[in-house]
């Protein structure tokens, strides 16, 4: 990621602008209808069955989706070598996360594609020499 930071010598916010690169490792789900599984089989979009309610669902999305990322924050120096960081974190999917077979329509007959939204709060220690 690319970063810019300013400000004085015990406090210096910046701003982070970059690339995250995403990996699926697994897929479950547990899908109950009242309480039981719901096992109910439909077709793909290539007329392949499959259970809706199956527990590994992995071939259902895309193994690898790339992050438009943007952080802000404030780094504090502590000590001559010690700095905390607190910032938020903010990042959106670029790619869509079904893939093509499962890329199903609504009751209406409409595609909405599905991104990966993601924010949160960072916390850091950075020691330099």
């Amino acid at each position: 990621m690319l970063k810019y930071s300013t400000g004085g010598e015990i406090a210096k916010f910046y701003v982070a602008i970059g690339p995250q690169f995403n990996m699926l490792l697994s897929a479950d789900q547990n899908y109950l209808v009242n309480g039981s599984t719901f096992m109910d089989t439909v077709k793909t979009l290539s007329g392949k069955p499959f259970a809706v309610g199956q527990r590994g669902i992995k071939d259902r999305f895309v193994s690898m989706d790339i992050f438009a990322r943007m952080d802000f924050g404030v780094d504090i120096t502590l000590t001559n070598h010690l700095m905390i960081e607190v910032g938020i974190k903010f990042g959106y999917g670029l790619d869509d996360l079904n893939t093509a077979d499962y890329r199903l329509k609504n009751n209406t007959g409409i595609y909405h594609a599905s991104h990966d939204v993601t924010g949160g709060i960072t916390v850091g220690i950075n020691y330099t020499q």
